[in-house]
């Protein structure tokens, strides 16, 4: 008896034979990620805030970190103009005798006038006065040239503290200049008026000998 050949299969049932796998197997794909998001989810997730956390407080901590440096700065700044003020005041109590031998409308002439003879005899006479002077210098209003003929000599930095004076209205504090250097000397600067006009300037460079006394005085 012949046998019965096979019925070939259809071309809906081979499509459907062939596809339904790879259902099968998304799904099993899917299942598995599902269930790793479950497991892992709220690690990643802690992980994500932590991180994001961190990032947010460097940026707050590196904030809180420039306003107290520039607090610092501030205050080390205030404490430097403090000491600069007390350290003038002691040189004008160290000077004191100065000014006696200083006639400020007599001053006031001979920087508004033409003999620079009798100006030059004025300036020794007043360095002669304390063994702490060791230049004095009559400087009419509105110079900026700097003189750097003379031991030591009258720099750009006493240029800008006469400049502030004018500006100002106010003698600067007493600075330290080109300290260090064989030329190293405090620097003070006294306003010499003709009574409400500012004709120019006293420069007195003292001895930086001074100094130590003078710090101890204000406590430094």
């Amino acid at each position: 008896m012949a046998k019965p050949k096979p019925k070939p299969e259809s071309k809906a049932e081979a499509a459907s034979a062939g596809r339904a796998p790879a259902r099968g197997q998304r799904k099993a794909a899917a299942g598995g990620l599902g269930a790793a998001w479950r497991r892992w989810r709220w690690p990643v997730v802690i992980l994500v805030v932590v991180i994001g956390g961190a990032g947010a407080g460097q940026v707050a901590w590196e904030k809180y970190a420039a306003g107290l440096e520039a607090k610092r700065q501030e205050d080390v700044q205030a404490a430097a103009r403090a000491v600069a003020a007390s350290v003038a005041r002691e040189v004008g109590r160290e000077t004191q005798a100065l000014a006696n031998l200083v006639d400020e409308a007599e001053l006031a002439a001979l920087i508004a006038g033409d003999d620079a003879a009798a100006r030059s005899a004025r300036e020794a006479a007043i360095a002669a006065g304390h063994e702490a002077v060791l230049l004095a210098r009559l400087v009419p209003a509105g110079t900026r040239s700097p003189d750097l003929s003379t031991r030591p000599p009258l720099g750009y930095a006493a240029m800008d503290m006469m400049s502030e004076s004018e500006r100002s209205g106010k003698a600067p504090p007493v600075e330290a200049l080109l300290f260090g250097s064989d030329d190293q000397h405090l620097l003070s600067i006294w306003r010499i008026q003709q009574g409400d006009t500012l004709v120019g300037h006293l420069a007195l460079a003292l001895d930086v000998s001074l100094l130590p006394s003078l710090m101890s005085r204000v406590g430094v």
